[in-house]
């Protein structure tokens, strides 16, 4: 199994450094934003698609008080604590999962969830890039 690796090194850090901040929408929020925008980082995500033959992507949204969310995760030992199930996945550069933001209805990313390293992702559907 996959764990941490070494492309996520820097994200882990600067969310761990965003965690120990004060200032949690200033610079430490817009370091990670930019590492996942622009880094070499990856994220797993569980595919809900059943058809192990078709390349599509069907992602399990989670709602909570009205958002509706996408978890992803810096290694597999997260994804497979979260499902507690076994699952397929895909493992995403994290800057392209960001385009695909743009095209799937959700209010925000929510990374290691539940976990000492979990960090939030809120998508402004207002915002052109």
């Amino acid at each position: 199994m996959e764990i941490n690796t070494t492309e996520n090194l820097i994200l882990l850090s600067l969310i761990k450094t965003w965690w120990k901040s004060d200032d949690k929408a200033g610079k430490p929020y817009q370091d990670v934003i930019s590492e996942l925008l622009n880094g070499n980082s990856y994220l797993y995500i569980e595919n809900m698609n059943p058809n192990y033959n078709e390349i599509k992507l069907s992602f399990n949204i989670y709602q909570k008080e009205g958002k509706n969310y996408l978890t992803a995760f810096t290694d597999l030992d997260l994804l497979s604590k979260w499902i507690g199930i076994e699952s397929k996945y895909v493992k995403l550069e994290t800057k392209d999962l960001m385009k695909m933001t743009e095209q799937i209805d959700i209010d925000g990313i929510i990374i290691n969830t539940h976990s000492e390293n979990s960090f939030g992702v809120f998508i402004n559907k207002n915002f052109k890039s």
